[in-house]
């Protein structure tokens, strides 16, 4: 064996090369009304994260990457703040410790969100591990301060910065969605989205909580996402609706459920001009969707009830609902009296369902390294709570469910990936003939 590398650097876990922040005046971020809607609900969580896993082969950099990081700052200084939930806001901690970066061997669950407690350090954590040529990382950032496609959007950043690149940002955040929902007129509620209410007390995935962490997937090849997306265009769909038909007709045909509301993340940056800007923030709405599956109904069925409930909700803007309400409240009174109007807005429920969409080639591209494999997880869900995350790289497209419990759980809902799988192939199968 060699003499072990030094390898001194204020992010990793060298204890001799932890910084310690100047004693002085805390610095305090205001957090948006999405932070704090995230920090009521992330009971049903073991932690708010988002992570995104990278496979590279090739040569990579851990010192570049640290140094990388550190680059960081000057552009997402909340990264490395704590968050103060009585407050709502992120607060620079002068005499906190700050580690980001740590070995995946030893510190999975670190990763994952078992003992990360973002009110007390960095919104940020690295998980690597080097086999030879090849190097996996986790990037994993809390939802109190980014949704996924910020996590996206800053690894874009870090990997410029790693390979000596002039970022496509300038320095500073953009956080803000009030401008948004002010100018956003919001169309009433349709009929299916009226069943929220009456939808809400579905059992869940049967099991129990403890136990160990689980990361499941499972994949959809470029071929078989070639076929899909040529029916999708066949139907007049969109590719995330033909996900959400197969995941809700898996759904109420396993629990014995007629109807299941499912709701459907959206992404809020594309009623805006966000191009060349820098939006590691939470500006995700929900479309709340109601889908009734019944024993007659064919796959096409769903499909098309599922396209044109979203086409409804999308012209009546129903993502931006109850977001103008959270956003003059957040701040201003006590964050227990402001659960009720988050409970209406964002109903809490058993299934729920993310598709990140496809990710840039290009945005996650290490210098030396080619990327083999990229996904993205959400948080780990404790019993009954199960989410199907779906995100595309390189046409090829990851089911994945990331939850903690026992054996019980693990086995349903690696069932509910298959079938899900399934569900696809056989639409696929049934075209063809």
């Amino acid at each position: 064996m060699g003499k072990r590398e030094e390898w001194k650097c204020s992010l990793c876990e060298d204890q001799s090369g932890i910084q310690k922040r100047e004693a002085g005046n805390k610095k305090r971020v205001r957090g948006q009304g999405l932070d704090r809607l995230q920090s009521l609900r992330d009971g049903k969580v073991i932690c708010p994260v988002i992570n995104c896993h990278l496979q590279l082969e090739g040569s990579f950099d851990r010192k570049r990457l640290a140094r990388a990081v550190e680059q960081t700052r000057s552009y997402v200084p909340e990264l490395f703040y704590s968050y103060d939930k009585r407050r709502g806001c992120f607060t620079e901690n002068h005499s906190e410790k700050i580690r980001v970066l740590y070995p995946i061997e030893n510190n999975l669950p670190r990763i994952a969100g078992r003992g990360w407690d973002p009110t007390t350090g960095p919104q940020l954590r690295i998980g690597y591990r080097q086999e030879g040529k090849m190097t996996s990382l986790v990037i994993g950032m809390t939802h109190f301060i980014s949704d996924a496609k910020g996590v996206l959007t800053y690894i874009s950043l870090l990997t410029a910065l790693y390979n000596g690149e002039t970022p496509p940002f300038k320095p500073g955040n953009t956080r803000s969605i009030a401008f948004m929902v002010h100018k956003t007129r919001v169309g009433p509620s349709t009929c299916q989205e009226k069943q929220v209410v009456r939808q809400n007390k579905n059992s869940g995935l049967p099991g129990k909580n403890g136990g160990g962490l689980f990361c499941l997937n499972m994949e959809m090849s470029s071929p078989q996402m070639e076929q899909l997306s040529h029916k999708a265009h066949e139907y007049g769909a969109t590719m995330n609706e033909v996900f959400l038909a197969a995941y809700s007709r898996v759904i109420t045909r396993l629990y014995g459920m007629e109807t299941v509301l499912i709701p459907c993340p959206a992404d809020l940056r594309r009623f805006g001009n966000f191009a060349h800007v820098l939006t590691v923030a939470n500006m995700t709405g929900l479309y709340r969707v109601a889908v009734e599956v019944r024993k007659e109904h064919r796959f096409t069925d769903t499909l098309q009830q599922l396209h044109l409930e979203m086409l409804t909700q999308k012209k009546r803007r129903r993502c931006f609902a109850g977001l103008s309400l959270l956003q003059r409240l957040g701040g201003r009174i006590p964050p227990a009296l402001l659960k009720y109007p988050v409970r209406t807005g964002y109903p809490s429920v058993p299934f729920s369902y993310s598709n990140i969409g496809v990710i840039d080639g290009e945005g996650v591209h290490f210098r030396g390294c080619r990327t083999r494999k990229c996904f993205l997880t959400g948080a780990y869900r404790k019993a009954p709570d199960f989410q199907l995350t779906v995100s595309t790289y390189q046409n090829t497209a990851t089911l994945n469910t990331v939850l903690c419990g026992n054996d019980v759980r693990r086995r349903n809902a690696a069932r509910v990936l298959s079938l899900v799988r399934r569900e696809l192939l056989d639409w696929i199968r049934e075209a063809e003939k």
